[in-house]
């Protein structure tokens, strides 16, 4: 399993151990973190204040590509340090600091 941790100017690939890739905490602490991740991106589509400029389309698509990143956050495959920082809640109860 390979996490992506970067941003907009570089992105990196760290490799995840297979041990913790598989632990059943991990599993339930993704699971978690993909049910909270869906419900924001329904959250983002049906309360957030669109600018007016945005389609429907565009929503849409937002909404599909959010419910597609917690299909895969919900099999383990951390993708960002956003989702890694919120699985890390869950695991550890503290809050990764981002610039250490």
């Amino acid at each position: 399993m390979t996490l992506k941790i970067g941003n907009l100017f570089n992105q990196r690939d760290i490799k995840m151990p297979k041990a913790i890739q598989d632990h059943p905490l991990f599993m339930a602490a993704c699971n978690k973190v993909a049910g909270d991740w869906r419900e924001l991106a329904y959250a983002i589509l049906l309360d957030d204040a669109y600018a007016s400029h945005v389609s429907q389309d565009i929503k849409c698509q937002h909404l599909t590509d959010m419910l597609g990143d917690a299909d895969l956050i919900q099999q383990g495959k951390v993708k960002s340090f956003t989702i890694w920082q919120r699985v890390n809640i869950e695991l550890t109860g503290e809050c990764v600091a981002l610039l250490a």
